[in-house]
């Protein structure tokens, strides 16, 4: 049987949003736990691509092509490099899907769908009119956790390795009582928060904090070196149920932090980090990158060394 870590949210959401066009029906296959039915036959296919699924999402594009149905691609990849996607694609979504995915339907329904769909970009701050996932419509078997939860998007950081700015420009919240709501309609005691800079706004995460208290649920997410660093703060993670965390500690050479403007993880605090987690009962993922300009062959042993020495749970 496969198995994967977490449910994505993207097509329970996509799915939510397009409840809004009439006559519409949604069946969603997730690869990672689910056999792609490629004789469905469908009237629609979407396909959400990441870079690393980029080949095979392309390969299913063309299976179903070649049967006479349309297909639409979006997600990271596309947005990046949309010229590309297009020569796999009836249609593409660039950017938000939020946002053109109820008009992209509308359209083909009248038989008129456009070759690009583009989202404009935020003017707020606040990402919000997205309704809550249809967890309906998942399988609720193969993943470690099933239920994920978005509360931002984006990040306020600009670290050098990574996709998310190049992806979303703007950092993004929804609003708390939107969240809130999708967490209550969650049919289990433990979720996700998939976000990769949840808490470094931290007066938007310590509102989200103190109104999960009372729902008395787990959950886990993704944090940066800096969620101890207030006290108030981590005080409400901790009440607020957080049992697991991903933390990108990235590097063991602080000059190598520096040079991918990642400088705010000082090397010096990954002590003092996982010892107030672990103390809080927190399960920590560490995650480490290696090939920056810096490293050499050394630098494999010296990370493990430095994992050993720290007890990250999950290296």
């Amino acid at each position: 049987m496969k198995s994967a870590r977490e449910a994505p949210l993207t097509l329970t959401t996509l799915a939510a949003i397009g409840g809004e066009v009439p006559d519409v029906e949604f069946r969603l296959v997730d690869e990672s736990v689910d056999t792609v039915p490629l004789d469905y036959r469908a009237d629609l296919v979407g396909i959400s691509v990441l870079t690393g699924t980029a080949r095979r999402a392309y390969a299913l594009a063309n299976h179903f092509r070649s049967r006479g149905i349309p297909v639409v691609l979006g997600g990271a990849h596309v947005t990046i490099l949309p010229q590309e996607a297009a020569r796999y694609a009836d249609a593409i979504v660039v950017g938000m899907a939020e946002k053109t995915w109820p008009q992209l339907l509308r359209d083909f329904l009248a038989g008129k769908m456009a070759r690009v769909y583009r989202a404009e970009p935020e003017l707020g701050e606040y990402l919000a009119g997205v309704p809550t996932p249809r967890y309906d419509l998942q399988r609720s078997s193969g993943y470690m956790v099933p239920h994920v939860v978005q509360a931002t998007r984006g990040c306020l950081h600009s670290c050098d390795f990574c996709a998310v700015p190049v992806i979303w420009k703007r950092f993004l919240r929804r609003p708390v009582a939107d969240v809130i709501r999708d967490i209550k309609a969650i049919p289990a005691r433990r979720f996700v928060i998939s976000d990769v800079c949840p808490f470094d706004d931290v007066d938007y995460a310590k509102e989200l904090l103190r109104a999960m208290i009372p729902l008395k649920k787990k959950w886990g997410g993704l944090a940066t070196t800096k969620i101890t660093s207030d006290p108030e703060l981590f005080d409400l993670l901790v009440r607020s149920g957080c049992g697991f965390l991903l933390i990108g500690f990235e590097s063991i050479s602080q000059r190598s932090l520096n040079k991918i403007h990642k400088g705010f993880n000082a090397r010096e605090s990954y002590d003092e980090v996982v010892r107030r987690l672990r103390q809080a009962r927190i399960i920590v993922q560490g995650c480490f990158v290696f090939g920056f300009d810096e490293d050499n062959t050394d630098v494999f042993a010296a990370t493990v060394d430095e994992v050993q020495r720290l007890k990250i749970d999950i290296p």
